[in-house]
Parts: structure tokens; sequence; C-alpha cells
């Protein structure tokens, strides 16, 4: 896991991302009750649906819920169901609103 942390010039934090291992068993961030990196990247963007209007590229690999500042990103999606290659995220990044560019 990492974790960047991105300041203004006065100090005061902008925007966090962490990256984890896209697995279930990796470090646990949560919002309300689902875990963004251990949790199947489907069934966040349904939760997250519900809570915003989602950005997405393409194939999914970034997903933007702009009004809750939130950016999912993976840098592959499973081929089929039974590939588990980019079946969870592996980063999220938390901004301030304006702080950063939300587009796909």
């Amino acid at each position: 896991m990492s974790v960047k942390v991105r300041f203004d010039r006065d100090s005061i934090v902008q925007a966090v991302q962490v990256s984890g291992s896209g697995t279930p068993d990796g470090f646990v961030l949560r919002l309300q009750e689902v875990d963004l990196l251990g949790t199947p990247a489907e069934e966040v963007i349904r939760f997250l649906s519900g809570l915003d209007v989602l950005r997405m590229d393409e194939f999914c690999f970034r997903v933007v819920a702009p009004r809750l500042g939130i950016v999912l990103s993976r840098s592959v999606v499973p081929e089929n169901e039974d590939d588990e290659d980019g079946r969870y995220f592996t980063a999220v990044l938390a901004a301030k609103q304006g702080a950063i560019d939300l587009e796909p």
C-alpha cells in the first residue's frame, strides 16, 4: 500500500491517494459500508452510482464521482467473468472540490 498527499501552498491537504494491491486481502478503505479496494469494481460502481452521477472512461479503467471528490482506478479490466486481473480497483483518490481535474 502507498499513500500520497497533495498540499496547497499553505500546507492544507487538497488530495489523498491510496494505492493498494487490488485484492480483497489488501488495505481496507471504506466509504460507508463498502471497501473501495477490496470489493469487486462492478459492485463499487453500482454503490457509487447511488450516491453520485459517475463519469467513466470507455472501459472503466477510471471512475470519477465528482460530487464526492473520488476517483477510482485500475490498470486493467477483466476480459471475462473468470479473469481476476482488474476485478478490483487498485487506487482511490479523494480530493477537495476544485483541487484536481475530476474528468475520467
